[in-house]
């Protein structure tokens, strides 16, 4: 599905959620909305990576959140990792592809930060080995630190991360 993207921030350059509604629906995201801020080219690349994969895992999640309510009628709504460590409902809404984008990290130290508090220990270092890198978090006091930007590849995003070296 396309989706349309407006350069231009403020209240009163808001999106709407359609174009031509009940004609041709067209998802639209705000660069404000994914990323406020004034680096415009690192806000417009931000706005267009999310708005490519928005309609793609909002699809998916929408398809899991079906199954498995067909499956299990009485489960609790499902909820989904997010880069800086915390989950969110996904029946929000509001699950953006860049906010997930180092979800992966955020979990394994996640869960590292639970076995080290289970075990009592205050100061750890996770290290999440995978097929083709290695990322490297400290946590002290049993606790992961919170980054307020993010790298995917040479970028750097201003979104909230679990603090991992690669």
């Amino acid at each position: 599905m396309p989706a349309s993207l407006r350069l231009e921030f403020g209240a009163l350059d808001r999106c709407e959620k359609v174009f031509c509604p009940g004609i041709f629906p067209v998802p639209c995201v705000a660069v404000d909305e994914v990323l406020p801020g004034h680096r415009e080219y690192e806000r417009v690349l931000a706005t267009i990576l999310d708005a490519a994969g928005n309609f793609i895992l909002n699809h998916c999640l929408d398809r899991i959140a079906d199954g498995v309510s067909a499956i299990c009628p009485a489960s609790p709504p499902l909820s989904i990792m997010k880069s800086n460590g915390f989950v969110s409902d996904i029946s929000n809404g509001a699950v953006r592809p860049l906010s997930m984008a180092m979800s992966g990290s955020a979990a394994g130290v996640s869960a590292c930060a639970g076995v080290a508090s289970r075990a009592g220990l205050e100061k750890v270092i996770a290290f999440n080995v995978g097929g083709s890198m290695t990322e490297v978090s400290i946590l002290d006091g049993g606790v992961p630190s919170i980054s307020s930007a993010m790298s995917l590849g040479n970028n750097s995003f201003d979104v909230p991360a679990v603090d991992v070296s690669i």
